[in-house]
């Protein structure tokens, strides 16, 4: 019995996200010297990778509602690892930005995802290795093509479109 290509693509998500879950989950990295939820963590690294967005700019990165990521921002300015600035061209745009102890706690918390990751991948050995490497070069590739159309106005044709 063959498997379409659609269930193949589905599979692959399926894997990246258990991937994602099981080797970089928050009880793996957990910090228990710090008062922080898994969601506090997450407005702390969307920051950490936008520099200074706006509340909204935030929210559309996270995929939360406005008002869940200003009860973030307001715990993590009260522990001071976030601040609010206002925006030099709109002052009534409000900006956050991490702290030095914010960012401290960014670079922490990615030293640790990339230790955890590391030692799941010395399991393999270098055949498995150059197989993973070689796989996931690909899906780097066609994610980044994919990515560059759609911020043209348009998605890169692949495979499986009709002309």
């Amino acid at each position: 019995m063959t498997t379409s290509r659609e269930t193949t693509i589905e599979r692959i998500a399926d894997l990246f996200a258990d991937i994602a879950r099981t080797t970089f989950s928050w009880k793996t990295h957990a910090f228990p010297s710090l008062d922080i939820t898994l969601g506090e963590l997450r407005c702390i690294m969307g920051v950490g990778r936008l520099g200074t967005p706006s509340m909204t700019e935030l929210s559309e990165r996270l995929q939360l509602k406005p008002s869940t990521v200003t009860a973030f921002v307001d715990r993590l300015v009260e522990q001071e690892l976030a601040e609010r600035t206002e925006d030099p061209q709109d002052r009534r745009m409000v900006r956050v930005a991490l702290t030095e102890k914010g960012k401290r706690l960014r670079d922490q918390k990615r030293r640790a995802r990339r230790r955890q990751l590391v030692k799941a991948l010395a399991d393999l050995d270098d055949d498995q290795l150059r197989s993973v490497l070689d796989a996931l070069e690909t899906v780097h590739d066609v994610a980044h093509k994919w990515t560059a159309g759609r911020h043209a106005g348009r998605r890169p044709r692949s495979q499986g479109d009709k002309e």
